[in-house]
């Protein structure tokens, strides 16, 4: 609810608080007394009634707020439907449209098991421990989580209740997806209060990977603390998802660190600068991905491409690097940070375990005495989500 001035919603000049987020559907209509006002139906184009079309919407773009005939309000759904005589006449009955899926959402979204054992949150309320994989995502981030946090929406993977009445129709029943629980953040006596959700495709040939969450903001924690809580658990589920004993796992992204040139690397006159950059399968930090990562993990390197760019004024533009017979030149193609090229020429191959190097032409016309940012992205072959990034300033004398 927020607070607002109520004319347009009750005809009388207060202020008041007005819920247009959950609850019921607000339609314009006259605010005439009867059974037979005019209300809008604007899926349908009727926007106002012909007797004020020139008088007020033409002249004004809009209806005028207030009480009795020739004004208008913001009236519910509901009422509109139980005082009109269009519908009364007819026999209708229309029940309020809440605008939001409520209960049968989550159900609907996930789509699995049966009737009877399907994917559901539950109305509860307790406090829930921290455990198992809740455990490190507070020392991997050093992000205190309170030892137990209040639930009331704790959830299940097989359980029953609120099945939406699409459910049992197809195509709905016959593409019907598994879900599984793979880690547990806080538990919740049997349920799970947040965790980690596996949803696989009906073949099992593709997986999807959801945060799901049943905890409740609280007067010590509020919204901003549970924002902050779900973007970290996102970041530790994709290191998880990366373990290589998973049917569906995510490939991960290495740590890129430009080696050199660096900020204060001597470049006098150059007419070339040498590019210098590693790729280690750790964290952006040095550490390892998750606690149960091997010090050994590593991915097939020669998978890895990299966009480069340079920035002349401080990052506020950028331009890709190409290969050209060998040697990295500056294009006339401006580059975006974090948006991976569609020009394959614009992408440079990892050449395999070790440290990259390439030569970088440095005309003194193209690149006179002044501060450079060199930008490297790292990114999976065929992927365009999920890459790692280093930026290093260096100078060039003249």
């Amino acid at each position: 609810s927020i607070p607002t001035h109520t004319r347009p919603f009750t005809g009388t000049d207060s202020t008041g608080f007005v819920n247009n987020i959950t609850g019921f559907r607000r339609y314009i209509r006259e605010a005439s007394s009867g059974t037979t006002f005019w209300y809008g139906m604007p899926w349908l184009g009727e926007l106002y009634p012909d007797s004020v079309g020139v008088s007020q919407f033409t002249a004004q773009g809009n209806l005028l707020a207030g009480s009795g005939n020739s004004y208008f309000q913001r009236a519910r759904d509901s009422d509109v439907f139980t005082q009109n005589d269009k519908y009364r006449s007819n026999q209708l009955r229309g029940n309020t449209a809440v605008q939001r899926t409520a209960e049968q959402g989550c159900v609907t979204f996930m789509n699995n098991g049966t009737s009877s054992a399907h994917f559901n949150h539950h109305f509860a309320g307790a406090n829930a421990p921290l455990v198992g994989s809740g455990l490190e995502l507070q020392s991997n981030y050093n992000f205190p989580l309170p030892s137990q946090i209040y639930s009331n929406r704790p959830f299940t993977v097989n359980t029953s209740g609120n099945t939406p009445l699409e459910f049992s129709l197809a195509p709905y029943s016959t593409n019907r997806f598994t879900a599984s629980i793979l880690k547990e953040y806080y538990d919740y006596s049997g349920w799970t209060a947040s965790g980690l959700v596996l949803l696989e495709n009906p073949a099992a040939t593709k997986g999807a990977y959801v945060i799901v969450s049943g905890l409740a903001p609280t007067t010590s924690l509020g919204s901003a603390f549970i924002a902050k809580y779900s973007v970290i658990a996102m970041l530790q589920s994709y290191f998880e998802v990366g373990a290589t004993s998973m049917t569906h796992r995510v490939k991960q992204t290495p740590r890129v660190e430009i080696v050199a040139p660096t900020e204060i690397t001597e470049l006098v006159n150059p007419t070339r600068v040498t590019l210098k950059w590693e790729s280690h399968w750790v964290r952006w930090d040095g550490a390892k991905y998750t606690a149960s990562t091997p010090t050994t993990f590593s991915e097939t390197e020669s998978e890895i491409e990299y966009s480069m760019m340079i920035s002349k004024d401080n990052g506020k533009t950028w331009k890709h690097l190409a290969l050209s017979a060998g040697v990295l030149s500056t294009t006339a193609t401006d580059a975006t940070p974090g948006v991976k090229p569609t020009d394959a020429s614009l992408l440079i191959a990892d050449v395999g375990p070790g440290q990259e190097s390439q030569d970088l032409d440095t005309p003194s016309a193209s690149y006179p005495e002044a501060a450079y940012l060199l930008r490297i992205e790292a990114y999976r072959q065929g992927q365009a989500l999920h890459y790692s990034h280093h930026v290093q300033r260096f100078f060039i004398d003249r």
